[in-house]
């Protein structure tokens, strides 16, 4: 299973935390930075509803035309 993250997605680590958020808008997801990692090499490994709150928060999505539509509606606000 390969994830296509979003071009908008940002993170911030300090110490063993990771936040996980969108530029566009930035609400964080905090995880350990040791799930981080497990789920850019083997995301099959990791916990269901993470992925679905990634997915929500629009930070794993299907094509790059999510992004663009997200960035022209953010745009037109």
């Amino acid at each position: 299973m390969k994830l296509n993250f979003s071009n908008f997605l940002k993170t911030k680590q300090k110490k063993e935390i990771t936040a996980i958020f969108h530029a566009l808008h930035p609400s964080p997801i905090y995880i350990a930075t040791k799930v981080w990692k497990l789920l850019k090499t083997n995301p099959e490994k990791v916990n269901k509803e993470l992925i679905k709150a990634l997915k929500k928060q629009q930070l794993i999505v299907q094509s790059d035309k999510e992004d663009n539509k997200k960035l022209k509606q953010i745009r037109t606000e």
